[in-house]
């Protein structure tokens, strides 16, 4: 009886134990060379947050060229659409090359004017009523009216998976 009273005790520590998590910065250096470590280099560094059990080697990720960091979103726009490896690393990379893309390209906000927004406007109307003719309320609009691409599609659908899958374990370890 004591054994199990002790088998349960120490299963309930390890259970309630917090996941072990470490920084990890990743900078990209004027040759093109990705560096990972536990300080920034610089102030772009960007901050990855990786589980001490799943922490293993960074996939390779291709080197861009040092030509691509002079050239503005057009560089960065085009080495998000090229497909890379399966890995993480090239998620992550290119989940940043369209964020700076969206941040170099001018922000042209959506005006009434715009085909086809008249139409979207009076739907906006209908529906809502709010937010329907400034920038932000137009832009939010353009983007509900706008397809994604199936690989947001697919990013959207995992995303929605493990969330659920979080929601039946009711936030276990893992989620």
């Amino acid at each position: 009886m004591l054994t199990r009273l002790a088998l349960c005790a120490a299963l309930l520590a390890a259970a309630a134990a917090p996941p072990v998590t470490a920084q990890v910065h990743r900078w990209v250096d004027e040759q093109g060379q990705v560096h990972y470590g536990d300080r920034p280099m610089s102030t772009t560094a960007s901050r990855l947050r990786i589980r001490a059990e799943s922490a293993t080697a960074p996939a390779a990720a291709p080197a861009a060229p040092a030509a691509a960091a002079h050239r503005p979103a057009q560089a960065v726009a085009e080495a998000a659409a090229k497909p890379a490896a399966g890995s993480s690393t090239s998620t992550i990379d290119r989940m940043l090359a369209r964020q700076r893309a969206a941040a170099a390209a001018p922000q042209a906000a959506p005006t009434a004017q715009s085909p086809g927004m008249a139409a979207s406007i009076a739907q906006c109307k209908a529906h809502r009523g709010v937010d329907c003719e400034t920038p932000q309320g137009l832009r939010n609009l353009q983007r509900e009216n706008t397809p994604i691409t199936r690989e947001e599609q697919a990013r959207i659908a995992g995303v929605r998976a493990r969330r659920a899958a979080c929601a039946r374990a009711q936030g276990s370890l893992g989620c």
